[in-house]
């Protein structure tokens, strides 16, 4: 039985009868009925119905529309108001209370059982984006107080450097010396502590290859942080027949690309979960507006063109269709062996320096056949350097090391490509963060 709870405020005797009758046979909870927009109120403050029924035409002193304003001054509560006529000063008066929608009596069941199911639904998803943005504010808060720490340890670090090197100079003081020594390594533990923590913050948020596989049983997710945290994300959502994955590369890596790693993941998440926005450039549109809105970039204060770049693609489990859309990334595919790719719009996500001459992201839609291939990257693997002549690896190699296994299975595709990668590197210390996502349909 449905535990969503509903008071109804009507005076006329009959109506309420009806309303409680049809709402008691939908499963709803009728928490009470009353006749004036007084009861109403104190109702409410007291139960915190789920839903409010009102009657705009309420005897007494005051009438519904007064009523659902002090409700709404101290409590979220959606009301549906009830009227046998509107004229447009009452409307007007009616929508400034933010009602979440008018039933005009007389009234068929339908009418009502609709109405009052797209408002409960309504509420609970805006008390959810609210609960995501709350969270959001937390996490970033703590990530923020994180590297703060991370940097004062830097300078303090740098200073017990300098003294101990002031201190070998001056004097040979082995007890000194060691003292000194073990300073800086308590410094060391409190940093990597730090760090550790900001890792468990992103790895938290952040889809790894166990979620991909529940949706894609032959994938892999080849991720290789430059620091222990990362600028570079997955990213999957799960939309009734779709499935969205992402690879997204955020400006900069490290704990400060960490941290706009997790603005990149919730922000995508809360952009996906709109009914209204559904194919991959809807959503990169949508976020290229909230990144510059979330980083004040649109402001005269804004010193950061701070954004990231991404290749996105929506699967249709049903039908095997592909969706693609890419700020600066590109889509790779395999079918009927032949290796292809869909190249990205040229603007990141974030910043206005392209703002004069940026287009909006659009779609590119393939079809594709079970067993054919996608390959979604970064550009941390193809900048490496490595080699003899300490050259990048270039998209070209990742291209033809995927065309030498395409009819190999794809966990044989993601060694081929790691063992590559780490024999290019030799000494060479890594650049940037790596990212690789490999799906066969």
């Amino acid at each position: 039985m449905s535990q969503e709870k509903i008071l109804i405020v009507e005076d006329d005797e009959v109506v309420s009868f009806i309303l409680k009758q049809i709402l008691t046979e939908l499963d709803y909870a009728i928490l009470s009925i009353v006749r004036d927009g007084e009861s109403a109120i104190v109702e409410a403050e007291n139960n915190k119905p789920d839903l409010i029924l009102m009657d705009i035409s309420l005897a007494g002193k005051i009438n519904g529309i007064e009523a659902a304003i002090k409700i709404r001054e101290k409590n979220d509560i959606p009301v549906l108001f009830l009227t046998a006529f509107v004229n447009e000063d009452l409307f007007k008066q009616a929508i400034g209370t933010e009602p979440y929608g008018f039933i005009i009596k007389p009234f068929k069941n339908l009418e009502l059982k609709s109405a009052v199911e797209l408002a409960i639904k309504k509420h609970k998803k805006e008390l959810k984006a609210k609960k995501e943005k709350e969270n959001l504010h937390i996490m970033l808060n703590e990530l923020e107080q994180t590297n703060n720490n991370l940097v004062a340890a830097t300078f303090r670090e740098r200073e017990i450097k300098k003294k101990l090197e002031q201190a070998m100079n001056e004097i040979a003081n082995l007890n000194e010396i060691a003292k000194a020594k073990e300073i800086i390594e308590k410094q060391n533990i409190k940093i990597n502590e730090s760090i550790n923590y900001a890792l468990k913050i992103q790895n938290s948020i952040h889809v790894n290859q166990k979620h991909l596989k529940e949706f894609f049983t032959n994938s892999f997710i080849y991720f290789k942080p430059k620091d222990v945290v990362s600028g570079d994300f997955p990213w999957m959502f799960k939309k009734q027949n779709y499935v969205y994955v992402a690879a997204v590369d955020c400006t900069g890596h490290g704990v400060p690309g960490a941290m706009m790693s997790i603005i990149g993941s919730l922000l995508l998440n809360d952009i996906a979960n709109d009914e209204q926005i559904n194919t991959p450039a809807e959503i990169l549109n949508a976020l290229h507006k909230k990144v510059v809105y979330t980083l004040k970039q649109n402001t005269d204060a804004a010193n950061s063109n701070d954004g990231m770049d991404i290749g996105l693609i929506r699967v249709d489990l049903t039908t095997n269709e592909i969706v693609f859309s890419g700020a600066h990334h590109k889509l790779l595919y395999a079918s009927n062996g032949e290796l292809n790719q869909l190249k990205g719009d040229k603007f990141p996500i974030g910043g206005l320096h392209y703002e004069k001459k940026r287009t909006p992201y659009q779609n590119n839609t393939i079809c594709l056949n079970k067993n054919d291939l996608l390959f979604l990257f970064t550009d941390g693997i193809v900048d490496q350097i490595g080699g003899e002549n300490s050259t990048k690896y270039m998209f070209k190699n990742l291209e033809n090391n995927i065309s030498k296994n395409i009819f190999n299975p794809i966990e044989n595709i993601s060694e081929s490509i790691r063992l590559d990668i780490n024999n290019w590197m030799q000494n060479h210390k890594q650049v940037d963060d790596m990212l690789l996502i490999g799906i066969q349909l």
